[in-house]
């Protein structure tokens, strides 16, 4: 679960190394954000000739908890919270986004597709569980 200053790792190749959640966009009004949901975040440190600036504000897709999400058949935990950064896609429909890098460094889950309908997201990634 991802609360409000909570630092996440960035694992695509944007260039940012660590963020931090700055506003939750979760509907319903909750509280934490889980695997699958969107949140803004804060560039804290970047890599040198990156995509993103340090500073910059990004809106990001959680893809790992350490607390983990539960399927029927599995129960999935990662060792590190972490997102991939994301834009507003070409054809502006509410839910369709785009990922700002070209690569996703380690496995993510099956659920992210069912919750946001995000296809790109899975093409990038290294595996899916």
């Amino acid at each position: 679960m991802i609360q409000l200053l909570t630092k996440v790792t960035v694992i695509d190749n944007t260039g940012a190394k660590i963020a931090t959640c700055i506003k939750l966009l979760n509907p319903k009004g909750r509280k934490t954000a889980n695997i699958g949901d969107i949140i803004l975040v804060a560039i804290k440190s970047t890599t040198t000739n990156s995509k993103v600036t340090r500073g910059g504000v990004y809106k990001a897709l959680v893809l790992q908890t350490k607390k983990g999400v539960k399927n029927a058949s599995q129960h999935l935990k990662f060792d590190i919270n972490s997102v991939a950064l994301i834009k507003q896609a070409q054809s502006k429909k509410k839910y369709d986004f785009a990922p700002i890098g070209t690569r996703i460094k380690g496995p993510i889950s099956s659920v992210i597709q069912r919750k946001t309908g995000c296809i790109r997201i899975h093409y990038l990634a290294k595996s899916i569980l």
